[in-house]
Parts: C-alpha cells; sequence; structure tokens
C-alpha cells in the first residue's frame, strides 16, 4: 500500500489548527477525555458547558447544522477570550493572544474565513463598542453580518463585472464570539436570537482550575482526534439519528425555557446533541465509570439549559416587536397618541386609557363628554378584544416619539411588521404580515393586535 504525503498550506490564522498524525494510544484518549470534561470546573456550567459543547458540535456541522453563535462576553478582564482559546485547544494551540480571527479583520475576510473552518469550532475576538461614531458603525456591521451569516447559514451574495455571481461563501462549522457587550439596537433585535449570549466576569472564573486546565491544554486535541476517529464509521447512522433527536429535544425544551424566543430550544437542543456523543464516546473507551459519565453529562445539560435561560432573560423585550409594543403602551399611558371606537368612530370602551379626556362640561350639556387629549395623534381603532393599529399612523407616532427622545428605533415598517406577526404580537393573514378588518363601515388592512397587550403590562410582553 502507497502512502501519499500531502502538503497543506494554511490561510493566515489558521497555522495553528492541527490534526494528529499519528491516533493517539488508548490511554491517551482516556486521560485526553477526562481533561474535556475539567473544563466544567473553570467557571459556573452556565459558562462552560455550552462551550465544552461546542466544541463536539463542530464536527457534526453538516448533520446538525449550528445555525447559531455563541456570543461570550464580558467587560476586560473578564477572561472570555482566555476561555475561548482554552476550549478552542480541542482543535490546536491556541492562547488568548493567538485566536484565529477577529473583529478587527473585514467583514469580507471574516466571512472567508468561517467558510474554509468546515467541521471545526473557531472563535472570532473582540467585538466592541466603537469609541468614534464611524468605528461604532463599522463593528456593528461585521457583528450583524457575522450573526446572520451563521443564523441563516449563507454567505453574501455578488455579481461580478458581467453580471454573472461570484462563490458564496457561507459558513460551515461551529463560530464563538468574544465580546465586551451585547449588541443591542434595531439592527441586532432579530441579529442577537442567532446567538446564545454567555455571560462571563472574572469573580466567576476559578484561576487555579484555569491554570491547571491550561497547563495540560495539549490534551485537549487529543480527546478530539479520538472523538473524529470514533465519529468516522458511525457518521452515516449519525446523520439519519441526529436530525431527529435534535428535533425532539427542542420540542421537550420549550416547555423547560417558556417566553424564550422560539430559536432558543433549538440552539440548547443542538449543543445537548454533541452532549450525548461526548457521553457515548467516553463510555466507548472506558474514560469514566457509567454512574461518572451520567454525573458529568446531567451538570453540563443543566448548565446549558440555565445558558439559555440566561439568554432568554437578557434579550427579553429586545426584538422589536416588544419594542414598539411598550413604546406605543408609554404613549397612550401619556395621552400622546388615541384610538377610536371600532364601529362608531367615537369614544371607546376605556376610553381614558386610549388616549381620551373628559371635556369639560358645556352648560347647554346635561353631561360631560369626551375628546381626544389636545396633543395626542390618531394611531387607530379599537373594541373590546383587539386594537386595530392604522399601519402609517401608528409607525408614524411610535417612530418620531423616539427620534425626539433618542431611543433607538431604525427598523423600517414592513420589517416591523413582519417581527411583530413572526413573533405572535399581531394577526396576519396568510402570507401577509398584517390583516383585513372592518372598521367605520369600511374593510381596511390594519395591523391587529389583543388589547391586553397595551391595557396590561404584564402579559403584553
Amino acid at each position: 500500500m502507497s502512502t501519499i504525503n500531502v502538503e497543506v498550506e494554511l490561510e493566515p490564522g489558521f497555522q495553528n489548527y492541527r490534526l494528529l498524525p499519528t491516533p493517539p494510544s488508548p490511554e491517551e484518549v482516556v486521560e485526553a477525555i477526562r481533561q474535556s470534561w475539567r473544563f466544567l470546573l473553570v467557571a459556573p456550567r452556565r459558562i462552560t458547558a455550552p462551550l465544552l459543547a461546542s466544541a463536539f458540535a463542530a464536527p457534526l456541522s453538516e448533520i446538525v447544522v449550528p445555525d447559531f453563535t455563541i456570543w461570550l462576553w464580558g467587560g476586560t478582564g473578564s477572561f472570555k477570550s482566555t476561555l475561548a482559546a482554552q476550549i478552542l485547544s480541542h482543535y490546536g494551540y491556541f492562547s488568548e493572544t493567538n485566536l484565529p480571527l477577529s473583529f478587527e479583520s473585514t467583514s469580507n475576510a471574516l466571512e472567508r474565513n468561517l467558510f474554509l473552518a468546515k467541521d471545526v469550532l473557531t472563535v472570532v475576538d473582540d467585538w466592541r463598542p466603537g469609541v468614534t461614531r464611524a468605528d461604532s458603525d463599522d463593528m456593528d456591521r461585521k457583528a450583524q453580518r457575522l450573526l446572520r451569516g451563521v443564523g441563516n447559514r449563507q454567505g453574501r451574495g455578488r455579481m461580478t463585472a458581467d453580471t454573472t455571481l461570484r462563490q458564496s461563501y457561507p459558513p460551515r462549522g461551529f463560530v464563538i464570539a468574544t465580546a465586551e457587550a451585547l449588541p443591542e439596537g434595531p439592527a441586532f433585535q432579530s441579529a442577537a436570537q442567532r446567538a446564545l449570549c454567555v455571560k462571563v466576569s472574572r469573580q466567576e472564573v476559578d484561576l487555579a482550575e484555569l491554570s491547571k486546565h491550561q497547563q495540560d491544554r495539549e490534551k485537549l486535541s487529543v480527546a478530539m482526534s479520538g472523538y473524529v476517529s470514533y465519529l468516522a464509521p458511525r457518521y452515516e447512522r449519525l446523520t439519519e439519528e441526529l436530525p431527529a433527536q435534535r428535533e425532539e429535544l427542542r420540542d421537550s425544551l420549550r416547555s423547560k425555557l417558556p417566553g424564550s424566543h422560539p430559536r432558543t430550544p433549538d440552539n440548547a437542543a443542538i449543543l445537548i446533541v454533541a452532549l450525548r456523543q461526548l457521553r457515548d464516546y467516553t463510555l466507548s473507551v472506558g474514560a469514566m465509570s457509567g454512574a461518572e459519565c451520567q454525573k458529568a453529562y446531567v451538570g453540563a445539560r443543566d448548565g446549558i439549559l440555565e445558558a439559555a435561560r440566561a439568554h432568554a432573560e437578557a434579550t427579553r423585550g429586545g426584538d422589536p416587536a416588544s419594542t414598539f409594543v411598550g413604546i406605543l403602551r408609554s404613549l397612550f399611558d401619556a395621552k400622546r397618541v388615541f384610538a377610536k371606537d371600532r364601529w362608531s368612530g367615537e369614544e371607546p370602551p376605556e376610553r381614558l386609557r386610549l388616549g381620551w379626556e373628559v371635556r369639560p362640561q358645556d352648560p347647554s350639556l346635561e353631561a360631560s363628554t369626551f375628546r381626544p387629549a389636545p396633543k395626542a395623534d390618531f394611531v387607530g381603532w379599537v373594541d373590546k378584544d383587539f386594537l386595530f393599529l392604522d399601519p402609517q399612523a401608528a409607525y408614524g407616532a411610535v417612530s418620531s416619539f423616539s427620534q425626539r427622545s433618542g431611543i433607538p428605533f431604525g427598523i423600517k415598517p414592513g420589517a416591523l411588521w413582519e417581527a411583530m406577526a413572526w413573533s405572535g404580537k399581531s394577526l396576519a393573514d396568510a402570507g401577509r404580515n398584517n390583516t383585513t378588518a372592518r372598521v367605520e363601515g369600511q374593510s381596511r388592512r390594519v395591523i391587529q393586535i389583543p388589547l391586553k397587550a397595551i391595557l396590561d403590562e404584564d402579559k403584553g410582553d
């Protein structure tokens, strides 16, 4: 049998990736796997468990597509880049000073490199809020393009001068981004849901455990080499089994993550599927007893669930639909907008809470009447159950108030109504982002939302 020698020249940033030239011994694999599990001790499991699972999810990227980014964030000195480098050492020898990719790179360079990093874990380091407006806009564009590219598994479409399409470069592995903050503002309100945001602080990292783990980081690539060898003969079977596992887990996790974005249970399911493979791999080589391995697995699984709950809490209300409803509710409370009765066009039920006031009593009348507040803008109609918003009037009132108040709200009307319908905050006809309703004797296209979203703050969100 002849041997073929292949020489590969790696792209800048990828020189520290390596695959062991010879399979490790069984003894080396056992110790290496135990070293991987010990990463859970470096910080709380809501931090370490998603990171550990991401390393073992990456080789499964063609089977259970990781369509989200782990957004590992914390202030300067929180060891986020160190933790990312440590988990990335499953694929080579990395430290916080030689991570493969950075937000200082251009968006096109990041896109191409994430395409090259197929079926492996990679880290994009050091997203930070910009100091100047230009710097801030540049960093925001890169983060948004990264999150959307990974979340949609798409590259940016381009044309050549002769109008033919250039090659697209979709991400093909698992991505961890380190950052100093959560992405904010309307540009990120949907993109943030294409991430699992994991917060870390300096106080949460066990420096003694981290130091011990760093001393043996070379063992991590041994664990990954053995894992890839374990997957190879099983790959075809896993292609049939794991997507079903992901769906089953996603459905079961929805009840455990109430109020979360629909993507969050799916993201957690992907990580738990990978964690199961790590568990089975560990047992197959006898690296742990059954009881010890199950305990480690359950602890890590619970850590992923805790991370998902923390993500849901951190991003709650950050989507454009929740922002719009919250601002509209405030405008009604301040009597800056008003709604008319759906049928009569006069004062509605709950009129004093919907922008109307008592008109000063006219001596010629037997009782006081009502009128819209003097500075209130018309936004729609109402019956006892629903608010029927005039799309242009409601959007104009909310966006104008946001501009005057310095509240970020740059989303366009069409995208906003899509977000409202998609999140279930408004009703929509099939294939539309609005609905048809009869108001004041005429049929109109309106944004129909439950009235309790405005009158009941707790239920409105």
